[in-house]
């Protein structure tokens, strides 16, 4: 081992769905607002948006990535803690996952008990995990004590992984989520990650079912930055609403288990200077529900 543009409740997940069998139709597949998308909205105004949206859920940055972004500290705030609890309650809107947990060579796992708890406490379900240590039996164990913590809270620890570093595809994801072995490990397909990796569609075939939890969906340009500053700052400030761009997303979502939700992370900085936050997050919801569409019907005719 190694180491809603309507009020709705927030429907539960689908954690687990049988390949071939009856699948939900494309056009119920659950949205989720990622944090990211809007990462200068504070918690109970990015529910909010998800709610005017029509999402059933969002995504909240609990911990911050970069020095410069803006810092909602849920964890230590009681105020915005009960803001964002009533901004739930009054729209049904539920937390999809929680960010970020970055496994670091100095990570103390036990240091993490304040997140989660939070993060149970808003009725999360997943806590997206990256891995950015270069020694995977280390990581590995980590990885294992997260898990073991979060199963406490009745959370899933999901793995992103990211073209820049060393856990770069769907392949090296697989094989330390596989050697951890843990219940409550998972992982998250980003579409931006998954095609600048090279990976294909048909990987997604090769993930066990009960560890696909959700996605995240954006669209980019089909000519990926060369350099790993360039790759990064795409993936945070120039992403594309779903259909703009030339990533594969009709083949990825077509392989991904029907009616499992799937969250929008679409920063994109240029947008942002001439939208308001409500129209860039109701057009990206709209061009997600045409290309799921799109895929229902293709699939439909291959009946």
């Amino acid at each position: 081992m190694l180491h809603p543009r309507k009020a709705a409740n927030a429907p539960e997940e689908t954690s687990v769905w049988a390949r071939g069998a009856a699948a939900p139709a494309r056009s119920e597949t659950p949205l989720s607002l990622a944090h990211l998308t809007v990462l200068d909205a504070a918690p109970p105004a990015l529910i909010d948006l998800a709610y005017k949206a029509g999402c059933a859920f969002a995504g909240l940055r609990l911990v911050p990535v970069t020095e410069e972004e803006p810092v909602w500290p849920l964890v230590t705030d009681t105020r915005l803690l009960r803001e964002t609890k009533h901004a739930l309650a009054a729209t049904g809107v539920g937390v999809l996952d929680v960010e970020l947990v970055r496994l670091l060579p100095e990570l103390v796992v036990a240091e993490l008990e304040p997140l989660l708890e939070t993060s149970a406490e808003l009725g999360a379900r997943r806590v997206l995990t990256q891995v950015h240590d270069p020694d995977l039996f280390r990581a590995g164990g980590r990885y294992w004590e997260l898990c073991e913590r979060a199963k406490i809270y009745g959370l899933t620890c999901d793995i992103e992984f990211l073209t820049w570093t060393g856990m770069r595809d769907v392949a090296s994801a697989l094989a330390f989520i596989r050697s951890v072995g843990h219940s409550h490990g998972g992982l998250c397909i980003d579409t931006l990650h998954f095609a600048r990796s090279g990976c294909v569609s048909q990987e997604i075939g090769l993930i066990p079912e009960q560890w696909l939890h959700f996605a995240q969906v954006c669209d980019a340009p089909a000519q990926a930055p060369v350099t790993r500053e360039g790759l990064i700052e795409a993936a945070r400030e120039d992403r594309l609403w779903p259909g703009e761009g030339a990533l594969p997303l009709r083949q990825i979502i077509a392989q991904l288990p029907a009616g499992m939700p799937l969250a929008l992370e679409i920063p994109n900085r240029k947008l942002a200077l001439v939208m308001t936050p409500e129209a860039r997050v109701g057009a990206a919801a709209d061009a997600m529900r045409a290309l799921l569409a799109d895929v229902q019907e293709c699939q439909s005719a291959h009946l």
